[in-house]
């Protein structure tokens, strides 16, 4: 099968070198075994896409056969051979991955991207040519505001997209990553996850609105009690009520205290 701009070769491994767009960098090892042991027994049924360059071969797509060929044992692949620009490339090896159902979602966010950063696609764009919606796109690229530590336990399947999502109400990276623990350790689905996180967010904004220091009948009340007591004085409130500290500086401050309190 063979035209000026597109022909099928029988090319040997050595010569193809990786494309630094390949949005996968974490594979299957398992699968890739099992695509080998095919390979041994019916050859690679799909040909590669490879575009030539000056020291050889760059692979456009099917990295996954390449790596079962060489673990396969094998020197050549059947490659499509189609000259192409950079930027095509590019687009062509992020685009056939995007649509894979295999990523992991970092990587697919990683991809977007590329997709819209350097081939300066919109997400309007990226939406109809993928189709994927906009706001999926979106919601795909904010998981990559998630700590390192957090992205590495979706790399892993450990948490979904989901649970992701869900983990970016959160204000801070360190109650992120302390409720991602918690989700694994107990095991919570997306809706378990949803549901804490809300729950979370309440209390902590009650305890933020509570612990107002400019809250000027606090300050008052406070300033009475230091002027009763001598000593400095804590208000707290809460939900529920709230906690009163007295500060004392030694056990004789204590005891006075306690006279005071007894009367």
């Amino acid at each position: 099968m063979t035209s000026s701009n597109h022909r099928v070769e029988e090319i040997s491994l050595s010569l193809i070198v990786p494309n630094p767009y390949q949005p996968r960098y974490a594979f299957n090892e398992a699968a890739i075994d099992e695509l080998a042991q095919s390979i041994r027994e019916s050859g690679v049924l799909q040909p590669v896409i490879v575009r030539p360059i000056e020291q050889g071969y760059e692979l456009v797509a099917g990295e996954r056969r390449c790596r079962a060929s060489k673990r396969a044992g094998k020197s050549h692949i059947p490659a499509i051979v189609r000259p192409m620009t950079d930027e095509q490339s590019m687009k062509y090896a992020l685009l056939e991955n995007v649509q894979r159902e295999d990523l992991t979602p970092v990587e697919e966010a990683k991809a977007y991207v590329q997709l819209l950063e350097s081939l300066g696609m919109t997400q309007a764009k990226l939406s109809e040519t993928i189709g994927k919606s906009r706001s999926y796109i979106a919601n795909t690229v904010r998981l990559l505001q998630l700590p390192p530590a957090v992205l590495t336990l979706l790399e892993e399947g450990k948490l979904s997209a989901g649970h992701g999502r869900a983990l970016l109400s959160l204000k801070t990276n360190q109650q992120r990553m302390a409720i991602a623990q918690k989700a694994i350790v107990e095991n919570w689905s997306v809706r378990n996850t949803e549901e804490f996180v809300r729950q979370y967010a309440q209390r902590r904004s009650i305890q933020e609105k509570c612990s107002d220091r400019s809250n000027p009948f606090l300050e008052e009340m406070e300033q009475t009690l230091e002027d009763v007591f001598g000593t400095k004085v804590n208000i707290t409130p809460s939900k529920q009520g709230g906690t009163i500290e007295i500060h004392y500086t030694s056990l004789d401050d204590l005891d006075r205290l306690i006279e005071e309190l007894s009367k």
